[in-house]
């Protein structure tokens, strides 16, 4: 049986040299995938690769049977990457909603608040609508980003710097919702969780 998400000797390389290089790996379906590294060892630069938002330069990637980045785009979807899709501080939880959701098609509000009420129960959250975004704390951020992946109802989600601003005594609740999601998480972090199904390992050094 073919694997969920397979990488091989996948690497990108940009005009200061390799982001990342010969990541392998492959993942069942509905396992969690946490992708360890210190900053600058192309974390977010793989989840966008794996998201289909960028193309590597060497290597192979399968997302849920596909192999075309505009394809992948399609069955994955990102979580908030941190210069990539913040949250903006000053909008609501619904704004936000709303926002993800247009891009999906969906704008009846009926629809918005099914699906807003789905995602939120996915990760455990219950939160007002009318809550801003700088009101929440930094483990609701990570889970609310990861409730808008989920608003695309995607087979695959991706999830950057797991455990950002988190103290340790919160560290094992952040990762606990994104163990028990149907779908195939990856997740980037410094300190992988000691329940990840897989760890991958990026180096700083890719010479």
């Amino acid at each position: 049986m073919s694997k969920h998400v397979e990488a091989a000797a996948l690497s990108l390389k940009g005009p200061q040299g390799w982001v990342y290089r010969g990541v392998s790996f492959a993942a069942e379906q509905g396992s969690l995938v946490a992708v360890a590294g210190a900053s600058g060892s192309g974390r977010t630069s793989l989840l966008l690769t794996l998201a289909g938002r960028m193309k590597p330069t060497q290597g192979t990637v399968t997302v849920a049977g596909q192999v075309k980045p505009r394809r992948i785009h399609k069955v994955a979807a990102l979580a908030v990457l941190p210069g990539v899709n913040d949250l903006e501080a000053r909008l609501t939880v619904g704004e936000h909603v709303s926002e993800r959701l247009t891009g999906q098609g969906w704008m009846l509000p009926k629809t918005t608040r099914s699906r807003m009420t789905e995602a939120l129960k996915a990760v455990g959250l219950d939160l007002d609508p009318k809550m801003t975004a700088d009101e929440l704390d930094p483990v609701q951020i990570i889970h609310f980003g990861v409730a808008l992946a989920l608003l695309e109802r995607p087979e695959v989600v991706l999830v950057d710097d797991v455990g950002r601003g988190v103290t340790a005594d919160r560290h094992a609740a952040v990762w606990e919702p994104l163990t028990r999601l149907s779908q195939t998480v990856i997740a980037a972090c410094v300190d992988p969780p000691p329940n990840a199904t897989q760890v991958v390992t990026l180096p700083l050094d890719r010479a």
